[in-house]
């Protein structure tokens, strides 16, 4: 499985922590990971997606859908600061 095709399902929850603030594939198209985990005991395995077009503002979208594009510049970084010019 290479890296363009992995899903937050596949990934540990340190490495689904590191990409919040990246742009992922998700239900509704492309989204920016907001949170990698949701509080509510009700949506284990769902992750908060913000989107940018038409759909919902922002949905829980569970994680095998969701893949993160790591040939796209980051939104932002994990701790919410903006991304280093070099990596926009």
């Amino acid at each position: 499985m290479t890296e363009h095709n992995r899903t937050l399902l596949d990934m540990t929850p340190e490495e689904r922590e590191q990409c919040v603030g990246m742009w992922v594939n998700a239900t509704c198209g492309l989204g920016i990971l907001k949170s990698s985990t949701i509080s509510d005991e009700r949506f284990k395995g769902f992750a908060y997606v913000e989107y940018t077009d038409d759909c919902d503002e922002a949905a829980e979208e569970p994680y095998r859908v969701l893949a993160p594009r790591f040939d796209l510049p980051r939104a932002w970084n994990p701790d919410g600061t903006p991304p280093s010019p070099s990596r926009r």
